[in-house]
């Protein structure tokens, strides 16, 4: 559910473009779009999709008839600004899940070397509860 988030995000920024008037930009949504992927997508997706929010705020803009407009330019700059960040972002946070996995592997071979299971001959080990 998470992982598409900036696939509907897209889809509610280009619905709500559509049905309100032309002072009212949703397309500046788009820009959430990467950052969304940043957090659950690899940095090759993350990519895609500020690739594919850049394609759409162009259609919009073109859409609405302010392609060439100031604005325009300037939210097609901050969704390549936030993609870039969102990229690298993915990446850091694909190094840190691998650091991780391999302490916790690391970690639980350690345990399963040290902690030995308790002698039969011990009995029980349970505590009474009241």
């Amino acid at each position: 559910m998470v992982r598409m988030a900036p696939l509907a995000l897209i889809a509610l920024a280009v619905i709500f473009d559509q049905v309100t008037p032309a002072n009212w930009p949703f397309n500046r949504f788009l820009e959430g779009a990467p950052a969304l992927a940043a957090a659950s997508w690899s940095p090759v997706g993350t990519g895609v999709i500020g690739a594919f929010a850049f394609a759409v705020n162009i259609a919009l803009a073109a859409d609405k008839g302010n392609l060439g407009m100031s604005r325009a330019w300037l939210t097609l700059g901050m969704i390549v600004l936030v993609t870039v960040a969102a990229v690298y972002a993915s990446h850091v946070r694909q190094e840190w899940e691998h650091i991780m996995a391999d302490l916790r592997s690391v970690a639980e071979a350690a345990q399963r070397a040290l902690v030995r299971p308790l002698p039969s001959r011990l009995g029980s080990t349970r505590m009474a509860t009241m």
